[in-house]
């Protein structure tokens, strides 16, 4: 039997001391105050950020820079986190991005870490491509990838279902995390049969529909869920290319978040929505919650 899920507690938030990295702290703040949870500040620094521009990547630190790095860290945190309201812990790691973040986060117990986006240089020149692929592999805790700029709570989670074990537990960890949010389970789907000669494309889409109808009451029905969760639950079944549908939606509601399960065996390109997934990352305007499998 799996333990039960429960709400983050410790919150890992990465940052390289940009203004890029905002967006992701801001968030960070939101749900640690939503949830009464601490956050862990992270910064993985570069030898650049002493003034040796001629570095690339991150390099080993002497003792005397690894100080420096901690207290210019540490003030600049302080200044932007000081009215935060919530408990928080700065840590300067060091080494390969992506393995630094997920050896903070095991010492430091996290249930969730939150990332921003791309950018030229620094940590975020990884974010969205290796580090992202590392973290969603290897992470055991979800990871939060933030582009909206959080100014108050998500009003609506949007959680991709496959009918897989994965996507129901992250409609698990959706309901978990946010058991009063408006919930809305999305599935895309084809026709019930091919079309050939002789078929009529609106009847085999409805045919489509009906059979998501009843994939989605048996999905649902096989879910551990809050009874107001569960009777409150919508559906979202369409027809079409789900990473369309969803980019669309984007267009329309960037605040909301989309949660997806993952497979976690073979980076981004083995979500189980396919190559999808990987390319939802790239196309849609929302924040991305990638929750793996227990």
């Amino acid at each position: 039997m799996k333990p039960p899920l429960t709400r983050p507690r410790s919150l890992l938030v990465a940052t390289d001391l940009s203004s890029r990295c905002d967006r992701a702290i801001d968030r960070a703040v939101l749900l640690a105050r939503e949830w009464g949870a601490r956050l862990v500040v992270v910064t993985v620094p570069e030898r650049a950020q002493l003034g040796q521009l001629q570095a690339q990547g991150p390099l080993a630190l002497t003792g005397e820079e690894a100080e420096l790095l901690q207290a210019q860290a540490r003030r600049r945190l302080q200044a932007e986190l000081g009215e935060a309201g919530v408990p928080y812990d700065v840590q300067v790691a060091h080494g390969p991005v992506g393995a630094a973040l997920l050896k903070v986060a095991d010492e430091q117990r996290c249930d969730l870490i939150v990332t921003g986006t791309a950018r030229a240089h620094g940590l975020g020149r990884l974010v969205l491509g290796s580090t992202v692929d590392l973290l969603v592999r290897r992470s055991p805790v979800p990871v939060l990838v933030v582009r909206q700029r959080g100014r108050r709570a998500y009003p609506r989670l949007i959680v991709a279902s496959d009918w897989s074990p994965p996507s129901r537990h992250a409609l698990e960890v959706a309901a978990t995390g946010w058991p009063e949010a408006p919930i809305t389970l999305f599935h895309a789907f084809g026709a019930a049969y091919p079309a050939r000669a002789g078929v009529d494309l609106a009847s085999a889409r409805d045919a489509g529909g009906e059979q998501a109808t009843r994939a989605a009451a048996a999905f649902i029905a096989g879910c551990t869920l809050p009874e107001p969760v569960r009777l409150r639950l919508r559906l979202w079944l369409d027809s079409g290319d789900p990473g369309l549908l969803l980019q669309q939606h984007g267009w329309r509601h960037p605040e909301d978040l989309v949660v997806l399960g993952t497979a976690g065996r073979s980076g981004l390109a083995a979500m189980l929505l396919g190559s999808v997934a990987e390319r939802l990352l790239d196309m849609i305007e929302n924040d991305v919650l990638l929750v793996r499998p227990v």
